[in-house]
């Protein structure tokens, strides 16, 4: 009975999110791959064409390269296989405004990080986004030489949330061929961070091997870190972080040996205006390349959070929080059933507060991040079942008048057993108008 008290409920909140909200009569550019269904063929018409505060629905297919640059938008892909072939990149947001892509695949071209946000005032929101560096290309004469493989996402003086998404740093270049190629490349790392706000939330970061030496006696590769921070804040929650191994060394009878590459770090601190706040994470450092052979030495295998040398770092903060987080499809149509997902502590109370606004935040008290703004609807859970897991069905209900579509944020406050409540990791969903 407890159950369908709460979907009964659920619904009730749900249509009040619908009427009680404020709404916005934003227009929904349509992109598909003939541009046959859409508007456009390519999400870089749509977004010139776009005013602020749209949003951009993406069709399954694989596209070229997108930029953001200085527009508040919303670019949701709708379903799987909605594909960036060469990344895309959003900068030079002002302050008040905000970016936010879910469901997107970016695959990095050569030469180049796969997303790559710089120099944004406003917030930039990723949402289950898959990113892929490319790999290292070790042939000196080409245009293309490039030993080191690129980062899954490079992030440049911004504020930038990441929830649930996968990010592969690419592999670095073996050494095979001395003629054609000198060294061994380096791997790339998941999240390069500079200068910015990054939290990852219920993530995976993994850095890319090392290239390993096959031919001549040079050293393997570094692996890459799962995130690499230069001044800045790094919170992480919920996330699986991991560096790349490094690349073993050469041997060579004439030249001797070469020594194996260092692994890389799950996170990597490279300066002491570095801090880190990280709670319920799985932390891995790469292992350590072997060496060629005597004299040479295998490469390190580094702390799960490691740091530079030859400076006093602030020591990672624990936060001491379990897994918090709510997720919903996105997007959703109207008058069609979903559902909303909560995890936490078996027991827990958890109010679910529910806006069409989002910030990003850092929360100390909080322990995470703060997404949902100020909220007309809220709902109260009492008690989450034992197994942490509840189930909330929810038809989709209807926009108000004028409006094809809005943005859901959904985020919950879980009460803790040594504090009053912590923030869960949240979700963003696009609510479209059945016709689209």
């Amino acid at each position: 009975m407890k159950s369908r008290c709460y979907s009964v409920r659920f619904v009730i909140a749900a249509l009040a999110v619908a009427s009680g909200l404020p709404a916005f009569a934003q227009a929904v550019l349509v992109v598909s791959p003939s541009g046959g269904s859409g508007n456009f063929s390519a999400p870089q018409a749509a977004i010139q064409a776009a005013a602020e505060g749209d949003t951009i629905l993406v069709k399954p297919g694989t596209y070229p390269s997108f930029v953001v640059n200085g527009k508040s938008l919303d670019i949701v892909g709708d379903g799987v296989g909605v594909k960036m072939n060469g990344g895309f990149s959003v900068r030079n947001l002002a302050a008040s405004q905000k970016v936010m892509i879910r469901e997107v695949e970016a695959i990095a071209a050569s030469l180049e990080d796969s997303i790559q946000i710089k120099n944004n005032l406003g917030p930039v929101y990723l949402e289950r986004v898959r990113s892929t560096g490319a790999n290292g290309f070790n042939v000196v004469a080409s245009p293309l030489f490039h030993p080191s493989g690129t980062h899954a996402v490079r992030i440049i003086n911004s504020n930038v949330t990441l929830v649930r998404c996968e990010l592969f740093g690419g592999n670095g270049s073996d050494l095979v061929d001395e003629i054609s190629a000198w060294f061994t490349g380096a791997g790339g790392t998941a999240v390069w961070s500079e200068v910015s706000t990054v939290a990852l939330l219920g993530c995976t970061g993994i850095g890319g091997r090392g290239g390993d030496d096959w031919e001549d006696s040079k050293d393997g590769g570094d692996g890459g870190h799962g995130t690499y921070a230069y001044d800045g804040t790094v919170i992480a929650i919920g996330s699986t972080l991991k560096g790349g191994k490094g690349g073993f060394g050469g041997y060579e009878v004439l030249s001797g040996c070469g020594y194996g590459g260092d692994g890389g770090a799950a996170i990597f601190q490279a300066t002491a205006q570095t801090h880190v706040y990280h709670a319920a994470c799985a932390l891995s450092a790469g292992k350590g390349g072997a060496a060629g052979g005597p004299p040479c030495s295998k490469g390190v295998s580094p702390r799960a959070i490691d740091g530079a040398i030859f400076t006093t770092l602030e020591q990672p903060h624990d936060l001491d929080v379990g897994v918090n987080e709510v997720s919903i499809p996105s997007p959703l149509r109207v008058g069609l059933p979903t559902t909303v997902t909560v995890h936490g502590k078996g027991g827990s109370a958890v109010l679910l507060r529910f806006s069409t606004e989002f910030q990003s935040k850092f929360s100390l008290p909080l322990s995470g991040i703060l997404v949902s703004m100020q909220s007309n609807v809220t709902l109260f859970i009492p008690e989450l079942p034992g197994t942490g897991v509840l189930a909330l069905p929810l038809m989709v209900p209807a926009l108000p008048v004028g409006n094809l579509t809005r943005r859901l944020v959904i985020q919950g406050w879980v009460e803790q057993s040594n504090r009053d409540f912590v923030v869960s990791t949240p979700t963003i969903a696009t609510i479209l108008d059945s016709t689209l």
